[in-house]
This record gives C-alpha cells, structure tokens and sequence, in this order.
C-alpha cells in the first residue's frame, strides 16, 4: 500500500537511517486523509478504550465506572467523524477490547491506580494518537473560536470555517499543533456541526461563555491526554 500510495505522489520514503520512514507530502495532506480515515476506522474502538482507560487512572475511584463513561463520551463527541455500531454494541466492543489485555479488566483497574496503569501500559501498539490527534486538534480549533467570541455572540457556519482555517494555519506555524492533517474544512465543519448539537453556537437562554468555556477545558484534556499516552509507548513506538 506504502509503494502504491508513493507511486500516487501522496508519499515520500526516506530509508537512509536505520528505519524506512514514509513521509506524507506537505499539499497531499488533505487528498490522504481519506486514505487516513478509512484506515482509522479499523482502530477507532482500541483509541477510544485507551482514552478512557487514561480518564480512568486519573479518577480516585469508581474507575470502571469512568472508563465507561468517557468512552460513551467520546463516541458522541466523534459521532460525525466515524460510523459505530449501535449503543450496547460499540459498549461491548470496547469490553471486549480491554478483555484482550485482561479478562478481568474491572477488578483490576478498581483496585488500584498502578494496576491501571499497568494494563495501559499493556495495549501495545497504543494507536490513540495516530487515530485521534487531528480531530482533538481541529476540535480544539474551533472551540477556541466559540471560547473568544464576546458575551454571548453566535457565529454563522461560513464564518467559524474561515475564521478556522486561518487560525488553524497560524496554529500549525507556530507548532501549536502537530499536523497539516488538524487544518482541514471537512473537520471544520463537523467540530461546528457538533458544537451546535452541545448548544454552544446559538445563543438561548442563560449565558454560552462558561459553556464553552468548559468545553474548549474538555477538548483541552483530551489533547493532553493524548500526550500522556504517547509517554506510554516504547522509544521504538516513538521514534
């Protein structure tokens, strides 16, 4: 796939270190990341299980109770980027991904914060980064938008999406995001679609600052969650 996807001119490969590396080219980010999100569906279950197993290990207790939780969360902060199978299905996909590394994954994660750890540390290869960090960005993008606007001002579709794109290319000049992939209108657009769902685009009743404040706070976390997870992996994994 690598090669057919270099012989389209969407890849480099760069094998004079002591790895092959393959590259995506600068201005074919937007034409691979369909390639990128059919493959991601593959590994949207384990990234979201190893999301809310690092929720889990925050918590002081209840932590089974809290992966379950989050991971319902982050199926519906994602619902218009991936297809999940109904409720009490994608709940037992993510059962029995965690069952995977420990079939009795609940007494284990309740009982103490290293056993947790310890069974996070066990999801080899942890893929939570690779599948994930473009939408928390262009996510976190957008949230940032609503979180400026004053008072309780709304903002129109065509408005926040250009406003978007010039603040996610500011973004990733500064390296305040990790990836061309994170400025994209499609993201754009279904991080808008989502915050209108949460309520937060049209002004109503009571004041929308503390809740978006709270929400760019929510999407905050979880990008430095994905980080927590990167230091999970081996330098191998890393590098």
């Amino acid at each position: 796939l690598a090669d057919i996807l270099g012989d389209h001119g969407l890849i480099t490969r760069y094998d004079e270190g002591p790895d092959v590396v393959y590259t995506i080219v600068p201005e074919q980010h937007h034409e691979a990341s369909y390639y990128r999100n059919t493959t991601i569906h593959h590994f949207i279950v384990k990234a979201i299980a190893e999301m809310a197993l690092m929720k889990a290990i925050e918590a002081p207790d209840n932590r089974a109770n809290i992966l379950r939780q989050e991971a319902a969360y982050l199926r519906d902060l994602f619902k218009f980027e991936f297809f999940y199978a109904p409720r009490l299905a994608f709940d037992a996909s993510v059962d029995a991904e965690l069952r995977r590394y420990e079939p009795d994954w609940e007494t284990r994660i309740n009982a103490s914060e290293s056993d947790a750890q310890q069974l996070l540390q066990r999801f080899h290869p942890h893929v939570a980064s690779a599948a994930l960090l473009p939408f928390v960005e262009s996510y976190r993008i957008v949230a940032s938008i609503l979180a400026r606007l004053p008072g309780d001002e709304g903002i129109d579709a065509k408005s926040c999406l250009s406003q978007a794109l010039a603040f996610g290319k500011q973004a990733y000049l500064q390296r305040r995001i990790t990836t061309e992939a994170s400025v994209g209108k499609l993201l754009f657009e279904n991080a808008y679609q989502q915050f209108d769902h949460q309520h937060l685009i049209t002004p109503r009743d009571g004041s929308l600052r503390q809740a978006r404040t709270e929400a760019l706070a929510q999407i905050a976390d979880l990008a430095n969650r994905l980080e927590r997870i990167k230091l999970q992996m081996t330098p191998t994994d890393r590098w």
